[in-house]
């Protein structure tokens, strides 16, 4: 489990594990009785992928047998499980209606990967992204700021960059780093080992991230441990972008509050 998340991490808390047949369709059965009408899946739990490729195009038949209009259904995906499927799994899913994945990037640093236990390379990333794209699937992924902290955050924004241009993924979703009480990255913090980055310092990566992206994804930055709200097209709105950073870059101080991982900015008085 990588080292700041808090999943399963605390003590009691039930371990990944694979679901039965029976278990899921139990579920799937309830929701029908509940939800007919209902458009929009999302595949739970942390990684869908993993499954059988024959148990996940039974649940994806059963929604499209049983619900008028599925719109959507998407699922999040681990690069590694998507690199351990072959082609043919991957265009099933697709044909039975997966539609989405959401994949974590995180960062695109081999450092950082391997310090915070992501169990993958870069190049398999990048290998893992394109195998996806190219199975038909819109991909998702999501960008750690402030990963590296400040002993690494150079290489981080680079790195991430270069990942991310290689891949030219639908949508990039910017996440801020928050290291909670229950994640291994907390005893780094507090021995010392760990220098979280300011506020301004988490925005300031993602500016720069954005100002070297050369591809066509959308970015979002719509998750509550932002610090800023704002969405945009690459290319064409990422000068729109970067000015909405730079009006808050230079016209908030240092005083931000993040409580209870709801964000906004503290207005100078």
């Amino acid at each position: 489990m990588c080292t700041f998340c808090w999943l399963y991490k605390d003590e009691g808390a039930p371990s990944f594990r694979v679901r039965s047949r029976k278990e899921i369709f139990e579920d799937l059965k309830r929701i029908k009785a509940s939800s007919s009408h209902a458009t929009n899946f999302f595949l739970g739990g942390t990684n869908s992928i993993c499954v059988e490729t024959s148990l996940l195009c039974s649940i994806l038949h059963f929604i499209n047998e049983h619900f008028p209009h599925p719109q959507h259904i998407n699922s999040y995906a681990r690069a590694f499980d998507i690199l351990h499927k072959n082609d043919s799994e991957l265009n099933k899913l697709h044909e039975n209606g997966l539609q989405t994945i959401y994949m974590g990037i995180e960062t695109g640093s081999a450092t950082l990967l391997k310090k915070c236990k992501k169990g993958i390379t870069p190049e398999e990333m990048i290998r893992a992204s394109k195998k996806a794209i190219q199975a038909g699937f819109i991909l998702s992924v999501n960008v750690v700021l402030g990963l590296g902290g400040k002993q690494f955050s150079d290489e981080h924004v680079v790195e991430t960059t270069r990942i991310l241009n290689s891949i030219n993924p639908h949508m990039i979703r910017f996440r801020t780093l928050h290291i909670l009480p229950n994640s291994p990255l907390f005893l780094d913090l507090q021995a010392g080992i760990f220098e979280e980055l300011r506020p301004r310092e988490f925005l300031e990566e993602q500016r720069r991230i954005i100002k070297n992206l050369t591809i066509s994804s959308e970015i979002f930055n719509d998750h509550v441990s932002n610090y800023a709200k704002f969405s945009g097209k690459l290319p064409a709105e990422k000068n729109e972008m970067l000015s909405f950073l730079d009006c808050i870059i230079n016209n908030h101080h240092e005083k931000f509050s993040r409580p209870d991982l709801t964000i906004k900015f503290i207005e100078k008085e």
